[in-house]
């Protein structure tokens, strides 16, 4: 079975493409983390800061893993995984 990566998970129905208003500087984490991972390419904004930052927080403890922007992360994508999983049963 193929991993499933629905932005609702984060974001409210029909919110999962939305922009939202960010500083430059949080623009290019999400631009560097989409970069890093594909399987986000079609969500909004929103909903990759929402799972970014539901991931720092939920595993890492921290508001934002700053340090792991840019680069590809298997958790993260597990994490979103589960959350998609989870969220819709």
């Amino acid at each position: 079975m193929a991993a499933r990566y629905d932005a609702r998970a984060f974001v409210k129905p029909g919110f999962e493409r939305a922009s939202g208003e960010f500083s430059d500087e949080t623009r290019n984490d999400i631009d560097s983390i989409r970069a890093a991972h594909p399987e986000l390419e079609s969500w909004g904004d929103l909903a990759v800061v929402g799972a970014w930052g539901d991931y720092s927080q939920d595993e890492l403890y921290v508001n934002w893993c700053d340090w792991l922007v840019g680069e590809r992360n298997e958790e993260f994508l597990a994490y979103v995984v589960r959350r998609t999983t989870f969220k819709n049963t």
